[in-house]
């Protein structure tokens, strides 16, 4: 069995914004720092920050 990942703020926001350009996202980086600082209860300059 493979160890787990581990899911860093980084590793989360090219995830999100690659599959969402892959979906015809204009601004798809942009969105997912706002999703995820949304999720996290953050602001985005954290994401980048921790």
């Amino acid at each position: 069995m493979a160890a787990a990942e581990t899911w860093t703020h980084g590793r989360l926001l090219e995830w999100t914004a690659g599959y969402l350009q892959e979906h015809g996202c204009e601004n798809a980086r942009l969105d997912a720092e706002v999703l995820l600082a949304e999720a996290a209860g953050c602001q985005r300059i954290d994401l980048y920050a921790t």
